[in-house]
């Protein structure tokens, strides 16, 4: 009994560019990044134009955005760039993008980003608020019933904010979750 593998070589295809360029072929395009990856090893600017070469024909292949979009990403991962380089590159896709009415990342997609990241921030400042705050009360009170805990963690940053600030005067949990009203 034998088993027979095919083997194809990548580098067997860095002859046949001209049939990768043309191929909507999601491979052919993973092959180019692949071959240019070794090509351009010790030059960022050699990297740089592979680079926005195969993200610009990523465009004229006809394909959906979704296959853009992660082709993009497989590109990106390859063919690493430093820093300025990238946001040079970024500049010159959105140009282009903006050139073929075809967004890679809407204005709005990229509005919903930062803003989705902000947030996200936000909510993990609250959240090691909230947990310094439990471990303050802890230290200072002993263990903490189930309702303040959850109450901590439904808090607004304001809240956290007049807790924390009355954890160093208060001589009980009460004095610390005090109605504003109260002195």
């Amino acid at each position: 009994m034998g088993l027979r593998f095919p083997l194809v070589s990548l580098t067997a295809y860095r002859n046949r560019w001209a049939e990768l360029d043309a191929s909507s072929n999601p491979f052919a395009i993973v092959t180019q990044a692949h071959l240019q990856a070794q090509d351009t090893a010790g030059s960022e600017t050699a990297r740089y134009q592979a680079k926005l070469g195969l993200i610009r024909s990523l465009y004229r292949r006809g394909l959906v955005r979704q296959d853009i979009l992660e082709l993009f990403r497989f590109i990106d991962w390859v063919l690493t760039l430093p820093e300025g380089l990238e946001n040079q590159l970024w500049t010159e896709v959105q140009q282009f993008d903006e050139e073929r009415r075809m967004r890679y990342v809407s204005s709005f997609e990229r509005i919903a980003q930062r803003k989705g990241v902000e947030k996200g921030v936000e909510q993990g400042i609250g959240q090691g608020q909230a947990r310094l705050i439990q471990l303050q009360l802890q230290q200072r009170f002993g263990a903490l019933p189930p309702e303040v805990e959850a109450r901590l963690q439904g808090a607004t940053p304001e809240q956290l904010e007049r807790w924390a600030l009355r954890i160093l005067d208060a001589a009980s949990l009460d004095d610390v979750f005090r109605p504003d009203s109260e002195h």
